[in-house]
């Protein structure tokens, strides 16, 4: 070993920006997991010829799932409420700033995935005839883009809930390492 990977072994930043850092990893995860299954959702109609059942169920599926998606956030959040937020981005970044520009992307890009997504569903599908637009623009859009809005929201606090988890465990960690300092080392 060389004397910088043995300096970079012992560094207590990264023990201590090690929860940070694995937040913001799940948020990628999740970002890249939740845009791939809706896009395929999305495309599966689009490319396949199903039966009609299937094919509605389809289309029935995502807003579904964002809804129980939002549901679910929501009870995970008031069961377990994340105190003091603040900046969570800009604290990510200070423990990883590419790893946070690229979970921020991915937090930023799925919602907008999903959108264009339901978007390219509806053009090719639902504007077939003036009663099948009159329908869509009327009650389909506006239910799929409310739901949109609340997974979204659900989205949203889901990620700054768990940065703001990694940095309050980061946190607890620089304690423990200024008052173990001379005694041992926490992180290694």
């Amino acid at each position: 070993m060389t004397q910088s990977s043995t300096e970079d072994e012992a560094d207590p930043r990264t023990f201590i920006n090690l929860p940070v850092v694995a937040a913001l990893n799940r948020i990628l995860l999740v970002g890249i997991i939740g845009f791939v299954l809706v896009a395929a959702f999305a495309t599966v109609p689009l490319v396949f010829k199903l039966d009609p059942v299937i094919h509605e169920a389809f289309h029935v599926a995502v807003p579904a799932a964002w809804l129980v998606f939002a549901v679910v956030i929501g009870l995970v959040l008031t069961l377990r409420p994340v105190a003091h937020q603040g900046d969570v981005w800009a604290r990510a970044a200070e423990a990883d700033p590419d790893l946070a520009r690229f979970a921020r992307g991915a937090h930023l890009g799925m919602p907008v995935g999903w959108l264009l997504s339901m978007a390219a569903v509806v053009v090719n599908h639902h504007l077939l005839s003036p009663e099948q637009a009159a329908f869509t623009f009327l009650v389909t859009v506006p239910a799929t883009f409310a739901l949109w809005l609340l997974a979204t929201y659900a989205w949203n606090a889901w990620c700054r809930a768990a940065l703001a988890r990694a940095e309050h465990v980061a946190d607890e960690r620089l304690r423990t390492y200024w008052r173990t300092l001379g005694r041992e080392n926490p992180g290694v």
